[in-house]
């Protein structure tokens, strides 16, 4: 039963009862409707990427049960991206250099 204002001034002691527990059970689902939840995810990477595997898991688990209304905050700590060896890149421009 939906919440409603009574027009009475006076109510008896039941109809009042009966109130306070209209307005408290449309108030709860008043606020269960509002209610936004926030997910945080901790990624502590490394430089060759080695828990990109754990953080997609992660990632598709909190999508599986947020809502449209949901926040999802990824707090990202790594030392940075992998780069190839210094000695991959010298061969690699020596070789374009020589014509190789």
């Amino acid at each position: 039963m939906a919440w409603r204002w009574h027009s009475s001034a006076i109510l008896s002691k039941k109809q009042f009862k009966q109130a306070q527990k209209e307005r408290k059970a449309h108030d709860k689902q008043r606020e269960k409707a509002e209610r936004r939840r926030v997910f945080v995810l901790n990624f502590h990477g490394d430089i060759r990427g080695t828990a990109v595997a754990s953080l997609r898991e992660e990632v598709t688990a909190v999508l599986t049960v947020a809502q449209a209304e949901d926040e999802i905050v990824l707090r990202l700590e790594s030392a940075g991206g992998w780069c190839m060896p210094t000695g991959w890149r010298r061969r690699n421009c020596c070789a374009s250099a020589t014509g190789e």
